[in-house]
C-alpha cells in the first residue's frame, strides 16, 4: 500500500465565480509537510458528486482511504450549489463499497441528529468511520481542525485519532461539534 491518500470533493461555495475560497491549499500543506497525497475536484451537481463517488470506490484508488466532501450543509444534508444531497443519497451511491474507508463531511451541522442513524449509515455502507460537524462552523477554525484530523488519520486509526483530538484539541472539537462515528 502506498502513502495515505485523500480524495477531496468540494462544492462551489456561492454563485460568485470570482470567489476563490477552496480547501485545496489545505491539501497542499498536507502533501508538502505530512506526505499525504490527494485528488481534488470541484462538484456543483448531484450527478457530478455521484460520478466521483463511483470513481473513489474503484480499485485503482485504494490508497485514497479518506473521502472528503466540503460543502455547505445542515442536518443530514449537503448543499451542492443549489442542489440538496441527503445522507440517504450518499448511502445509496456508496452502497456496500466503503470497506476500510473513511468519509469526512466538511459542512455545518451535517452530523447533527441521531447517532443510531449514523451508525446504521456506517453499517450499510461498510465505511470504517464517518466524521463531521454537529454545529455551525467558521471556515478557518474548521480548516485548522481538518488539517489535524487528516494528519492524524494518515498514521493512526479513527478511534485513536478521535481520542487524540478530543484530548489535545478539546476546545476546538467541542466548539465545532466534531463527531466521529466509528464502526
Amino acid at each position: 500500500m502506498g502513502k495515505f491518500g485523500v480524495f477531496s470533493l468540494e462544492s462551489e461555495w456561492d454563485h460568485n465565480l470570482t470567489n476563490k475560497e477552496t480547501v485545496r491549499p489545505l491539501l497542499e500543506v498536507l502533501e508538502n509537510s505530512a506526505d499525504i497525497k490527494f485528488i481534488h475536484r470541484r462538484v456543483a451537481t448531484k450527478s457530478e458528486l455521484k460520478y466521483f463517488l463511483d470513481l473513489w470506490v474503484q480499485r485503482k484508488y485504494d490508497d485514497y482511504k479518506m473521502l472528503t466532501i466540503n460543502t455547505h450543509g445542515d442536518q443530514k444534508r449537503l448543499w451542492l450549489h443549489t442542489e440538496e444531497v441527503t445522507l440517504k443519497d450518499l448511502k445509496e451511491w456508496i452502497g456496500e463499497r466503503g470497506q476500510e474507508r473513511t468519509l469526512y463531511l466538511g459542512g455545518c451541522e451535517i452530523l447533527k441528529g441521531s447517532e443510531k442513524d449514523l451508525k446504521k449509515f456506517l453499517r450499510e455502507t461498510k465505511l470504517k468511520a464517518l466524521i463531521g460537524y454537529t454545529r455551525y462552523v467558521e471556515w478557518i477554525e474548521a480548516a485548522a481542525l481538518e488539517l489535524l484530523i487528516f494528519q492524524t488519520l494518515s498514521y493512526k486509526t479513527p478511534g485513536w485519532a478521535r481520542n487524540y483530538l478530543e484530548s489535545n484539541y478539546k476546545y476546538l472539537v467541542e466548539k465545532l461539534g466534531m463527531k466521529f462515528i466509528i464502526r
